[in-house]
């Protein structure tokens, strides 16, 4: 089973990091990007979708409750389904939760060419998401393939802006 799982978190990782590099060169520098306030903006925006998965996770939840009349979750009639499904909403509300401070204080310190690049781990950080939702639902190993590359693009970001702020400060 370890093997199974290294086997595919390695994967996982590669495949996002190849897709981070193809984005990053897709995206082009966003006007008026030089500003605090719109790379912020731009920050917020970049969230978008990675909100938007986890809403549809909540609807998915939801519509599962309304077919099956698990419509109480204290009652204790969630089958297998919704109990992954829960454990799926909290961990990707946990991870962007870390994800969204981490790519808040990047975008806040790094300067325009730089967007791109931060664009496209965002959209990285979402594909592996769903990659680790439909993972997860197929089998728990199966999660590794998304949970690996989201630990990997979080820790990326989170590092990336504390050397941008270890700069900025002159520690560095």
């Amino acid at each position: 089973m370890r093997g199974v799982s290294l086997l595919l978190g390695s994967c996982g990782v590669v495949a996002a990091a190849l897709l981070w590099r193809h984005l990053a060169g897709q995206i082009a520098v966003f006007p008026g990007a030089a500003s605090i306030a719109v790379r912020l903006g731009l920050g917020l925006a970049f969230l978008l979708p990675s909100a938007i998965l986890v809403w549809l996770m909540l609807l998915v939840q939801m519509a599962a409750r309304m077919v099956t009349g698990a419509l109480d979750p204290a009652a204790g009639g969630d089958g297998p389904f919704l109990r992954t499904n829960q454990r799926i909403i909290g961990n990707s509300v946990e991870h962007g939760i870390v994800f969204g401070a981490g790519l808040l204080a990047l975008v806040a310190g790094v300067d325009a060419p730089h967007m791109p690049a931060i664009a496209a781990l965002c959209i990285v950080f979402t594909v592996c998401r769903v990659t680790f939702w439909a993972g997860y639902l197929v089998t728990p190993v199966g999660r590794t393939i998304g949970m690996a590359p989201t630990m990997a693009i979080t820790g990326v970001t989170l590092g990336w802006a504390l050397m941008v702020w270890a700069k900025a400060a002159g520690l560095v």
